[in-house]
């Protein structure tokens, strides 16, 4: 399947070679469910095909990790029976049910990272991360069915040995 419109401005597609934010990157105690898309905050986010949105809920908060600022999801389902979740936005722009085309403005990339709680004591890749200033972002994953919640994720992380059921690989949606 080919996505319609990119999720994001073209300036911020996903590269081959960035090192982290990898679909299933081993993190040690998890793996990573999706690709991140590293933007500024507030980088309009765009529906990627025809679809329904299908839920909006809260993606991460200090709550959960103390170095999250709190951050949103949408899941939409598209005509094509795949279901995508665009996550750690900091705005969103439609409501449950509502019908979206391919292009519409649904949200605002977020910063998920909060810098001045990210010390020694967090994973590795989260102080890479803000040593490299790369503090927000699009998290994008894809499934070929509903995505159910389940104890085994957080944060667009699975700590399970095997991935997710449903998910697919969104890197070649992306390149």
């Amino acid at each position: 399947m080919n996505l319609k419109r990119y999720p994001l401005l073209k300036k911020y597609r996903f590269r081959n070679n960035q090192s982290s934010g990898l679909y299933l990157e081993n993190r040690g105690d998890r793996i990573h469910c999706g690709i991140d898309l590293y933007a500024p905050e507030k980088t309009p986010v765009f529906a990627v095909d025809d679809g329904i949105i299908k839920s909006i809920s809260e993606f991460s908060s200090p709550y959960k990790m103390p170095y999250w600022n709190t951050t949103y999801e949408i899941i939409l389902e598209t005509k094509s029976s795949y279901f995508f979740r665009f996550a750690e936005l900091s705005e969103v722009f439609v409501k449950k049910d509502d019908k979206v085309s391919a292009g519409d403005q649904i949200g605002l990339v977020g910063q998920v990272l909060n810098p001045k709680k990210i010390n020694e004591h967090h994973p590795e890749y989260i102080q890479q991360l803000a040593s490299k200033n790369r503090l927000s972002m699009l998290h994008f994953e894809i499934y070929d069915r509903y995505p159910k919640k389940s104890k085994y994720y957080l944060g667009g992380n699975w700590f399970a040995k095997k991935k997710p059921p449903g998910l697919c690989n969104p890197t070649e949606f992306l390149i």
